[in-house]
């Protein structure tokens, strides 16, 4: 991509003024690679492995709260079973990770923050907790690099390739890479190979990055570099001299890594000590420090190694670097290294004075040169005042106010894009677009002969169908699996006009949402099939595996040189969740799709559809039966659109800015109706009518496009929803290259004209935003608007600052992140705040937020907008640890003061040895709510708000005030325990309570392990479950949930079905005895914190 001259500037003057923006602090990386061969050591077979105590040098614990400790442990050749080559899957993942997690140092905590595997290379980066390093777990990305020559027929085939992670470490940007290269003696050129496929291939879906852009890298694993025989030393000579204490470091200048790094052919610019102070680290005997005495005699090596490379500004200092002799059950020796890294913390009010200079002198610099050839007359009169100001006191405001172009590229792309008709011609196509919510039926091809066809004088040449609700079943929630999906592919194929062949284009579904394309064969625009993308995301709360029913899926296609997207989704339902609704329109417009890395406005088209779920406001003085009566009217109908509330939505610009529908909708609601009738609905909720089902459309200026029609099909009778049709024409761009490069050079003076002829210039209408008070997965938003006050049309977009991969933190979203303004025209840009779990685990104990987002203005300043907030800590999503802990010392200082003053949930919660929160929820069900769970009903938001509420301030004290639904209590409380920090089986115990499972007596051992409060959690969910079961006759269908949610992991991951056993031995247990759990081992009982029920 072409940078200019001006962007490099200012970014050499930036790296240069670093430290007047930037502060310090050290991280402490210790680095092991091992090549285990296959192998589970025995216990205490890795002994000093990861041990501190010996490793470490005292000032190292010294360094205190500025010392962060992140652990990165690789593995290769963790599993060589035929399972784990052709499916990559693999036995002994959770087994090595259990093993390492219980040879940290004691006395240290560490969590997993990232993992990766390629068949038998893991790579796993723990954290220490408490560490004064923020690591933000949102933009940790990770990727995968097959070996080039053994990617055959879709299948892995070996264990040779890379793994790589990138993450920030504050404000540094790391990636540790770690890898397996090919083997043998003659295998060198291979092993170069390896390396320079793996480099080319390393790129980070989520941020963006190639392997270079990051500050320090960090390479380490196999790399089976050999000795090599062919400069007169022989097999036997070597074996003698890497056994001597004194020779074997000279045999380092026979080591083919170092030759290749000294000609520059690969690591080029990477470190590792001149001299390595252990010996080789391959190939041993089993169990011995005797060398290879296979008949292959393998020459000693030093295979695996710690490399790293690092900006030049980043300081790194290795501590040290050795292997441990004493651990030999591999035929390698496992190598280990400690880097003290200085990783960087931005402020970034200091950043944007040091940015605006940089601007102005580069612009400077520019601008003496021109002089030289023209008078200063023919400079922009940005870069004239820029020349005048110079050299004077600058403050912040001056310096933004002649912030000069920063990419000459930008201004030629607006020029080309206004005179797009020069280059360009057009082809019109005709698209027909449908979406129906099918209410879980399936239909025959009958059912639908009038939903897809068209009376237009030919047929139309792509056919978009979108289906909400296709697959209702609990499969299809808890793993994504539809029974249903081909039967309705097979019934849309027949229903499809027979005048002319279709074929399939993509399709794309998440549970019950559905998005299939269809082309006429005899199409005469084409697709180019390597850029068709796809992306799907899910909204509310999932409960690990169980996805749910509500979000969107999206396609991406290239059609000539036009880029359209269609968006299928499912909003949130209930007359009062409209705020639910927003947010859910929020998310789903964050999609990026993963092969283009192309954003939704990134197109030239958007068509958005679905199930959109808006409702007829009822506080409009007409009760329920006079909206029925007027909706019913054929006069009356199109006059009840006032009440819809996305009408009302999309005129305060809350969502769907700048889409278009018509004012007026020329066909009766769409919902609810009594299936197989015309009816309104009849049942005992007798709902309002609604238009829930929309198609909408977004275009860039210039595109030519054209509504057709717009209607339901009211024939169609068979769900509680009406399909809604509608067919667009569509001028589809296709580019002369030819007369696009001839343009080329005259829009270049164009743009150079109008550079000269004004600045761009926008009014914000706030720089700060402060949301107050923030909840728990409840999204809070506020309204921006940008106006252009100058002469000219302006782009904008909000952009990562410097050294972030997002744009954003992960609570905050933008909505839309860029726009092109006409003069005096406004947009307004949506902020919308959600606290979800991920990110309530990382608040701190003030729950401020804060956040500077950067607006970028093309061809002008940037401007920067402050956004603050501050959460309201929640039981939902902390630990549960804590707060069993918090609400202990909570007990006992109500009864210093008054015994009977002391809430009576939280008596029996402390008792329990379990938080308050779970207890009330779950008690306030067994007494009176098991039996009415109906698993199918739907799960408001705005109940689950009200029960989170009243869990918090412990008011209402009946639960039920709260909420009616025993579905939503349900529900929120597996929301609860699946927000909760730890899961209920401490990690490094599950494997060991997977192999238990079936045996009641080994399972009870294993929870005899658990810590205090997670056996206590345990014992208490077990009862729970155990009562569910009795008293409700469907409660079978949870128990694959109930599972994963105890060892919180996502449905139809390995181990779901040992998993759903493990949880059976202990309810089949209950029903086989007396109790409502089984009976305690008896030595159990002696704990006195463990609760017995």
């Amino acid at each position: 991509m072409h940078v200019s001259s001006n962007r490099l500037n200012v970014d050499t003057l930036l790296r240069d003024w670093e430290s007047t923006y930037s502060s310090y602090r050290t991280s402490s990386i210790f680095i092991t690679t091992f090549n285990v061969n296959g192998r589970i050591p025995r216990l205490g077979g890795i002994s000093g492995w990861l041990s501190c105590e010996n490793i470490l040098p005292p000032d190292f614990y010294i360094i205190g709260p500025t010392f962060s400790l992140v652990c990165t442990s690789r593995l290769q050749e963790m599993d060589l079973s035929p399972q784990a080559f052709i499916m990559n899957t693999s036995t002994r993942h959770t087994e090595w990770k259990v093993i390492i997690a219980k040879s940290f140092p004691k006395g240290s905590d560490y969590d997993l923050i990232g993992e990766i595997r390629l068949v038998g290379i893991l790579l796993a980066i723990y954290r220490r907790v408490g560490s004064k390093i923020k690591v933000r777990p949102s933009e940790i990305d990770a990727v995968v690099v097959p070996a080039d020559r053994h990617n055959v027929l879709g299948t892995t085939l070996s264990h040779k390739g890379g793994v790589a992670i990138s993450m920030y470490m504050n404000d540094t940007a790391v990636c540790f890479v770690n890898v397996h290269f090919s083997a043998h003696i003659e295998g060198n050129e291979k092993r170069i190979m390896d390396y320079k496929h793996i480099v080319k291939n390393i790129h980070f879906r989520r941020n963006d990055k190639t392997l270079f852009d990051h500050d320090a890298i960090f390479w380490f694993g196999d790399l089976n570099f050999r000795l090599d025989t062919a400069y007169g030393m022989n097999n036997d000579d070597l074996r003698k001299l890497c056994n001597d204490d004194q020779a074997f470091r000279d045999m380092i200048v026979y080591d083919q890594l170092r030759r290749a790094m000294k000609l520059e052919i690969i690591f080029k610019n990477f470190k590792e000590p001149e001299t390595l102070n252990f010996r080789p680290t391959f190939k041993y005997d089993i169990n011995s420090d005797n060398w290879d005495s296979s008949k292959k005699k393998r020459v000693p090596a030093w295979c695996d190694r710690i490399l790293w490379w690092n900006q030049k500004s980043v300081r790194i200092r290795q501590k040290f670097y050795d292997s441990v002799s004493s651990i030999k059950f591999s035929d390698h020796r496992p190598v280990r290294a400690l880097f003290y890294l200085g990783v960087r913390e931005i402020d970034w009010t200091e950043y944007e004075k040091a940015y605006q200079r940089a601007v102005t002198k580069a612009s400077c610099r520019r601008s003496m040169k021109k002089e030289k050839r023209k008078s200063i007359t023919h400079l922009p009169d940005c870069r004239k005042l820029a020349l005048q100001i110079y050299g004077r006191r600058m403050t912040f405001y001056t310096i933004g106010n002649v912030a000069p172009a920063l990419s000459r590229r930008d201004d030629i792309e607006e020029v080309m894009r206004d005179w797009e008709s020069r280059y360009s011609t057009y082809t019109a196509t005709s698209i027909f677009i449908t979406t129906f919510n099918v209410n879980g039926r399936m239909p025959v091809v009958e059912d639908l002969s009038n939903w897809l066809t068209y009376s237009g004088t030919s047929a139309p040449d792509f056919f978009v169908i979108g289906l909400q609700e296709m697959d209702l079943s609990p499969q299809a929630f808890l793993m994504n699996t539809s029974t249903r999906h081909s039967g309705w592919q097979a019934v849309i194929q027949k229903s499809l006009p027979t005048s002319t062949s279709y074929i399939l284009v993509q399709e794309v579904r998440l549970v019950g949402i559905l998005l299939i394309i269809y082309r006429r064969m005899d199409c005469k625009v084409r697709i180019d099939s390597a850029t068709i993308d796809v992306e799907i995301v899910p909204t509310g709360f999932p409960l690990l595996g169980r996805m749910g029913n509500k979000g969107g899926v999206a396609v991406s296609l290239q059609i000539n040189d036009s880029y359209l997207c269609f968006v299928n989704s499912h909003f949130a339902a209930g007359q009062e969740e409209l705020e639910k609704r927003n947010q859910d329109y929020r998310e789903i417009s964050q999609i990026r799709f993963p092969k283009s890395n192309r954003s939704l406005f990134d197109h030239d088209i958007i068509f958005w559809f679905g199930d959109m779920n808006f409702r007829l406001e009822t506080n409009n003085d007409l009760s329920n039966d006079d909206l029925r009566r007027l909706c019913a009217d054929e006069n009356t109908f199109r006059d009840m659109i006032i009440f819809d509330q996305l009408k009302k939505q999309k005129k305060l610009n809350h969502i769907f800015v700048d889409f278009k529908e018509p004012d007026v909708l020329n066909f009766r609601p769409t919902y609810k109706y009594d299936p197989g009738t015309t009816r309104w609905d009849t049942s005992e909720k007798c709902r309002c009518p609604a238009w829930c089902d929309r198609i909408l459309w977004w275009h860039r200026d210039g595109v030519n496009i054209r509504q057709q029609f717009y209607e339901s099909v009211e024939s169609v009778v068979f769900s509680d929803h009406k399909p809604v049709r509608s067919v667009f024409h569509v001028e589809i761009r296709s580019v002369d290259e030819a007369k696009r490069n001839a343009c080329l050079e005259e829009a270049i003076r164009e743009a150079d004209r109008r550079a000269n002829e004004a600045l761009p210039q926008i009014e914000l209408s706030q720089s700060e935003v402060d949301f107050g008070k923030v909840y728990f997965f409840q999204s809070a938003s506020r309204m921006l608007t940008i106006k252009n006050t100058g002469k000219t049309k302006i782009s904008f977009s909000f952009g990562a600052r410097p050294n972030r991969a997002a744009l954003c933190e992960p609570w905050l979203s933008v909505t839309p992140p860029n726009a092109r303004l006409q003069p005096g025209a406004s947009c307004t840009i949506s902020l919308q705040i959600l606290i979800d779990k991920a990110v309530a685990w990382t608040m701190n104990g003030d729950g401020k937020l804060s956040e500077i987002l950067v607006l970028r203005l093309y061809r002008g300043r940037h401007y920067f907008v402050t956004v603050s907030a501050h959460y309201q800590h929640s039981c939902f999503g902390s630990s549960f640890i804590h707060l069993i802990c918090k609400e202990k010392k909570e007990s006992s200082a109500f009864e210093l003061v008054n015994l009977t003053s002391t809430p009576t949930s939280l008596i029996s919660a402390v008792m329990a040895g379990i938080p308050e929160s779970v207890f009330r929820i779950s008690e306030t069900l067994k007494q009176n709510g098991l039996e009415r769970i109906c698993f199918d009903d739907p799960s408001a938001h705005s109940e689950f708000t009200a029960l989170r509420n009243a869990l918090d301030t412990g008011k209402p004290i009946n639960l039920f005030e709260a909420c009616k639904s025993a579905f939503s209590m349900y529900d929120t409380l597996l929301t609860l325990i699946t927000s909760f920090k730890e899961s209920i089986i401490p990690p490094h115990l599950q494997a060991e309570c997977l192999r238990a499972a079936g045996n009641i007596s080994s399972c009870w051992s294993c929870v005899e392990k658990f810590p205090v409060e997670n056996r206590n959690m345990f014992i208490y969910f077990i009862g729970f479950v155990t009562e569910l079961m009795k008293q409700n006759s469907t409660a079978d269908t949870q128990m694959q949930l109930l599972a994963d949610i105890i060892f919180k992991r996502p449905t139809d991951q390995d181990g779901d079905l040992q998993r759903l056993k493990f949880l059976e031995t202990f309810i089949s247990g209950s029903r086989e005895g007396s109790g409502s759990v089984p009976s305690l081992p008896a030595h159990c009982h002696h704990d006195a914190d463990l609760i017995v029920l």
